[in-house]
């Protein structure tokens, strides 16, 4: 049974996913809580019958015995909690952004490679059904353009390390390292709306990604061309995917066609995935050395966004 810790128990994003998902899986006790608000504390312990709760994530990790531990706070406290739970030598999991800057992702990075220690970084959207479904389809074969679109009405459009992190992480997942970007800032009425990049990859990948809330619906994609031909789209805000230019449909998973409620929310491979890496000792992914790239793509970001005086 694999003891796991929550920092961060009464978060909206745990207690409607991390929690109800971790409870479900037969191989996990939720061992430990910790919250510093004590009502949301103690609700979230009664809801999941959890005996052990803190106030204080120091003491927490001082007098329980765990075997790993999920942080979901803001990611301006991120980078005190996540090196004191490698430096106690625990597997930990962090919500994206990984800190409010590259600079902090690497000070948590170089720490964990210090202790040798497991970590991910919970970028979600490589673990949503459509996404799955589309890298099954794509297989062994070899990616060579990505366009990806993160369009929300409601959502500030220049934040790169907001919710369009998401999308940049998503681009570098089909894409690989980043050789070159150059930016184009799109304005509507009110100023800034959205921003366009198109991205070399280091592996010869190209990529083209628009995010911003230029639209009347919210809309969040990524279109693969493979060297087959065939075009396959993970499509997240419609929770499907399609695909194209395939002289034959490829076959999806029955798992991916049928899921069951728990599987449908994003957090359940992702959060399925940590567990099993630290039963078997592996790295998952994304970690902090893998989202250290992508922070550093959202600093280019906002600082081409800052040289066109947009405020960020």
């Amino acid at each position: 049974m694999i003891k796991i810790g929550v920092i961060g128990c009464g978060a909206p994003h745990a207690l409607n996913s991390h929690l109800p998902i971790l409870a479900s899986f037969p191989d996990v006790e939720l061992a430990a809580f910790c919250d510093i608000d004590r009502e949301r504390l103690d609700t979230a312990m009664n809801e999941y019958r959890v005996k052990t709760g803190f106030t204080d994530f120091r003491r927490m990790l001082d007098e329980t015995s765990l075997d790993g531990v999920f942080v979901i706070v803001r990611p301006s406290r991120l980078r005190e909690i996540v090196v004191e739970c490698i430096k106690c030598g625990l597997p930990v999991s962090v919500e994206k952004a990984p800190g409010t800057s590259a600079a902090q992702t690497r000070d948590m990075l170089e720490e964990a490679k210090r202790r040798n220690c497991l970590n991910m970084v919970g970028f979600d959207r490589r673990y949503a059904i459509p996404v799955l479904a589309a890298k099954h389809l794509l297989g062994n074969h070899r990616i060579l353009e990505v366009t990806g679109i993160f369009e929300r009405t409601y959502m500030a459009p220049c934040d790169p390390k907001d919710a369009i992190i998401h999308g940049l992480d998503m681009m570098r997942f089909w894409g690989g390292e980043v050789a070159r970007t150059d930016m184009t800032v799109l304005y509507g009425d009110e100023g800034v709306r959205s921003f366009e990049l198109q991205i070399s990859f280091a592996g010869g990948v190209i990529g083209h990604f628009r995010a911003g809330n230029y639209c009347r619906e919210s809309q969040e994609y990524y279109t693969v061309r493979d060297s087959s031909g065939a075009l396959v789209t993970a499509d997240i805000a419609n929770k499907g995917v399609r695909q194209a230019g395939v002289k034959a449909e490829r076959d999806i998973p029955e798992i991916y066609l049928h899921p069951e409620p728990l599987q449908k929310l994003k957090g359940y491979w992702e959060n399925r995935h940590f567990i099993d890496c630290i039963k078997s000792g592996q790295m998952p992914h994304p970690n902090l050395k893998d989202s250290l790239g992508t922070m550093e793509i959202a600093e280019y970001i906002k600082h081409e966004l800052n040289k066109q005086e947009v405020k960020v």
